[in-house]
């Protein structure tokens, strides 16, 4: 099993090695500039606070530590996701391990991910998604420890993980009701409702995120506010079938279409498998449909943003490479599965790397995805270039996206107001 296992690290090793030096010449020679968000979480990391308008301070405070590394730059700016993506790949290798006890299968699950576009790009681009799927990686890998190797200290650890991902997102609280709903249908894991573990964890978590809840105190709760309007809670109860069909075909598109359906089949395979009394796919299943589910309804409300699921599939990933192996193994690699799974890996390759040079297809403006991350650079240089020897000028913009990026942009890195 050593041997093993040593193995199949060596070409985990390389697959990151090659991951990362992509990456890395990707961005600083690439066609893409800072994304708006981008260039506002940087200009949050020039006045470091407890927390901000729309998100925890986690994102601001790994900016800035990567550009007093390197400096205001892309890479800079942008280190942060590459890092995080080699140390998620390990996590999610192990985790599939631990789970699948296949060195080939934990190899697949940790790598598939990168062959889609939604996990592509949280490897490149650093906004709060990385900071999100981190800690809640390592959550799970922490609570898989607990349930399944009876390491009950470590309730502790993923109260950590589960607070300063708080800091980095706030969707991070969804698995709080994913892990209570693993333990009320786990006979075996139930006795931990009875426990004084779990409840310190969660004490631990609301401690470390308590800066979040001080801000928003002296703030008049505008972050708050800010999610509830991002949630549509003012419209109430509508049903908008426009935005449902929009947030399945958007997952379709950043998972890529066979994959997805695969994920969805392994999900309801993986819930049934469970409650037939298979744990491990019960806590896969658990900690990965009722996400999913949460924000397929909330598309029947408003619109939900194609990232917003990606904590969902983290567990569905080895989910998925376990039960179609085991269905591979049964067909004796005959019928559909045959030509299904080298088609979902192909076309998600293709998929993904269209998306990193989508002016190959010479797809219009208003369709090209990455049209917002383009001509930000050319725009700070003009307006350097006007404002330059104005004395007493100051730069003002209508949106705070675009006051960010001329911050970044224009030589000299100067303060843009936003008059909105």
């Amino acid at each position: 099993m050593h041997r093993e296992i040593s193995y199949w690290k060596g070409w985990l090793g390389l697959a990151i090695l090659l991951l990362f030096l992509f990456r890395w010449l990707y961005v600083v020679y690439g066609p893409l500039d800072l994304a708006p968000d981008e260039a506002h979480y940087w200009e949050w990391s020039r006045r470091l606070d407890i927390s901000y308008y729309s998100k925890g301070p986690l994102v601001a405070y790994t900016i800035a530590l990567s550009t007093w590394i390197i400096g205001d730059s892309e890479i800079g700016v942008r280190l942060g996701a590459l890092a995080i993506s080699t140390l998620l790949t390990i996590l999610m290798f192990h985790l599939a391990f631990q789970i699948l006890g296949d060195g080939r299968l934990a190899l697949l699950s940790s790598l598939i991910p990168h062959i889609t576009p939604l996990f592509a790009a949280g490897s490149i681009l650093m906004t709060t998604d990385p900071l999100l799927i981190l800690f809640w990686t390592i959550t799970l890998y922490l609570l898989y420890r607990v349930f399944f190797q009876d390491e009950g200290r470590l309730w502790y650890g993923a109260g950590l993980s589960t607070g300063l991902g708080i800091l980095g997102k706030y969707s991070m609280v969804l698995i709080l009701p994913s892990i209570l709903l693993f333990l009320l249908l786990s006979r075996e894991d139930r006795h931990w409702l009875s426990r004084k573990e779990p409840y310190l964890a969660l004490l631990i978590g609301l401690l470390l995120a308590s800066p979040v809840i001080l801000w928003n105190y002296r703030h008049g709760w505008v972050s708050l506010r800010h999610v509830m309007g991002q949630a549509h809670v003012e419209d109430g109860l509508t049903l908008s079938m426009r935005d449902f069909i929009e947030f399945i075909g958007s997952q379709a598109g950043v998972i890529t279409p066979i994959i997805f359906l695969t994920i969805l089949y392994a999900m309801v395979r993986g819930t049934i498998d469970g409650l037939e009394g298979r744990r491990e796919r019960l806590f896969l299943a658990m900690t990965s449909a009722p996400v999913f589910i949460f924000f397929l309804l909330k598309s029947l409300q408003g619109k939900v943003e194609a990232n917003w699921a990606a904590p969902a599939y983290i567990s569905a990933f080895p989910l998925m490479v376990g039960i179609i192996n085991e269905k591979y193994s049964e067909t004796e690699r005959k019928g559909p599965l045959k030509v299904l799974i080298p088609a979902g890996l192909i076309l998600a390759l293709l998929v993904t790397a269209l998306a990193h040079y989508p002016m190959i297809l010479g797809l219009p403006p208003k369709k090209d995805p990455t049209t917002r991350l383009i001509g930000w650079k050319e725009l700070g240089e003009a307006v350097g270039v006007v404002s330059k020897g104005m004395e007493g000028a100051f730069i003002v913009s209508d949106r705070y996206q675009i006051a960010s990026e001329l911050a970044f942009y224009v030589p000299g890195n100067p303060v843009v107001y936003n008059v909105n």
